[in-house]
């Protein structure tokens, strides 16, 4: 187990798929990726890109919930 999670910090990222959050409503009716935005880190490799996102979590957080404007 050990190894194949190093595998997966070394190993590069492919590009962004669709916003998970398109498929989810909320209770108003709107796909939740009205208020929250995918994040596309610029790095290639994954070990960089999981600490960019590591490091910036809570502003991302904070963006989704000032962006909802219902809480």
């Amino acid at each position: 187990m050990k190894n194949k999670h190093l595998n997966m910090i070394q190993s590069t990222i492919q590009k962004m798929g669709n916003n998970p959050f398109s498929f989810v409503k909320a209770d108003d009716g709107k796909y939740l990726s009205e208020y929250v935005e995918c994040y596309n880190p610029p790095y290639a490799l994954s070990k960089n890109v999981y600490n960019d996102i590591s490091d910036k979590i809570e502003g991302l957080i904070e963006r989704a919930h000032n962006n909802s404007g219902t809480y």
